[in-house]
């Protein structure tokens, strides 16, 4: 079956390592910044005339479609008792907590932060609290001028 699939199946090579594997292989090695850098180049990859008028919502369905298509559990706008958090990615072993921000002309520092603190104050991880996985809350920061991903931070 492996020799008729390469035979008949061909994936074109790409220059980018914009491949899915690649996100998946790093969020199994807990590997934080490389999945988050594969998610900044893809967005950047996209034509100027997509990007125009984009919101939260927007990133957080293109962050929720890349993580989908590693095949790991995916679910955004999770429900809990004090709000909802935008997009969780469980593993075997992970929990992956992002909160999304737009940056609105304030500083990286500053929305980042903000994020982490919403994860926190709203009690997003409390849910994972005890089932031994490994915990990760990352703020993630897109730009309000239509330039992708501006950057993340993690705890």
């Amino acid at each position: 079956m492996t020799i008729l699939l390469e035979k008949f199946v061909t994936v074109s090579y790409d220059d980018l390592g914009l491949e899915i594997t690649n996100l998946r292989k790093a969020l199994r090695a807990h590997n934080i910044d490389k999945a988050l850098s594969i998610i900044k180049s893809a967005i950047a990859d996209l034509p100027t005339i997509v990007k125009k008028d984009m919101c939260e919502n927007y990133y957080e369905s293109v962050v929720h479609l890349m993580f989908r298509l590693t095949g790991m559990r995916v679910v955004s706008e999770l429900q809990s008792v004090a709000g909802r958090s935008d997009v969780v990615v469980a593993t075997k072993d992970a929990v992956f907590i992002f909160e999304l921000k737009m940056d609105r002309g304030q500083d990286f520092e500053s929305v980042a932060d903000a994020a982490l603190n919403q994860i926190d104050e709203n009690g997003y991880a409390d849910r994972f609290a005890v089932n031994g996985k490994t915990m990760f809350k990352i703020g993630m920061v897109f730009s309000s001028e239509g330039k992708g991903l501006v950057g993340w931070k993690t705890r």
